[in-house]
């Protein structure tokens, strides 16, 4: 049923116009593999795009589940367009997007790692926080304002959610919270 959640997305996935369509089929996705029967409750965010990450009027919508009795993230999932993916620009938008949730949400971490997701499109990619030392994985490529740099491979967004190998990660990674 999930795959039929992306499959239904208005203009299919590579074409539609919004990233909001992708919003259904991720939280269905997280309610499948962090379920309320297991005290875990999912909540959109909206927070406001800012640190150069887009416009200021842009929102970004970030996923949080948090588990019900402590109240504190355990995992994170931000969805942005396929667009991002395709683009230098755009893949190093979503990357440093991310490392600045794992600083959102630091403080309030009580689990040895916190994990998110950055999901463009379809391609996910894994983020990881280890919270003894607050180290970010994978580690940040530097920006060298002299040369154009890749800062965010296309490679850190390994897997298709679609696919076989892309949906036993994100299973495997939602077992180890």
């Amino acid at each position: 049923h999930i795959l039929n959640a992306f499959i239904s997305i208005p203009g299919g996935i590579e074409f539609t116009h919004h990233e909001s369509a992708f919003y259904g089929p991720y939280n269905a996705i997280l309610n499948l593999l962090f379920p309320a029967s297991e005290n875990f409750l999912i909540t959109p965010q909206y927070l406001r795009s800012s640190e150069g990450l887009g416009h200021t009027n842009d929102h970004n919508v970030v996923f949080v589940v948090e588990h019900t009795q402590h109240r504190v993230p355990v995992f994170f999932l931000e969805v942005k367009h396929p667009d991002h993916y395709k683009t230098l620009a755009g893949r190093a938008q979503a990357d440093k997007r991310m490392r600045l949730l794992f600083a959102e949400f630091a403080e309030r971490v009580e689990l040895e790692k916190l994990y998110g997701v950055s999901a463009l499109g379809v391609q996910v990619g894994y983020y990881e926080l280890e919270g003894v030392d607050g180290s970010i994985y994978p580690r940040e490529i530097p920006y060298d304002g002299n040369y154009v740099t890749n800062v965010a491979p296309v490679n850190r967004w390994p897997y298709n959610i679609l696919s076989e190998g892309g949906w036993n990660e994100v299973v495997r990674i939602a077992e180890a919270v």
